[in-house]
């Protein structure tokens, strides 16, 4: 592959990165939880409580939605930030399914 091939192909994953970044953030501040079936929803904003994160990346993988994912793997590995904010999501995602 020629150099500017390899250049143009970083920049590509750079953009990438950067609009999936955005997805994170956006999805943070607007509070956008991720949408299933209302008992599968309730299920896993209860897991989310309990477990941080991991309802959140179950209904990433079932909505094939890697923003969510990052988010719920952020909520777990992220000391007491990541606790509070799985406890929101978890409440947000029972809330707006009941």
């Amino acid at each position: 592959a020629s150099s500017s091939e390899q250049q143009r192909a970083a920049a590509s994953s750079s953009k990438e990165q950067d609009r999936m970044c955005g997805s994170v953030v956006a999805k943070t501040k607007a509070r956008d939880v991720p949408h299933l079936p209302r008992l599968l929803q309730v299920i896993l904003g209860i897991v989310n409580i309990f477990a941080f994160g991991v309802g959140v990346i179950i209904a990433g993988i079932l909505n094939c939605d890697l923003s969510d994912i990052i988010i719920g793997i952020l909520q777990l590995v992220i000391p007491f930030v990541g606790w509070v904010w799985a406890v929101i999501w978890g409440v947000l995602m029972v809330l707006r399914r009941v």
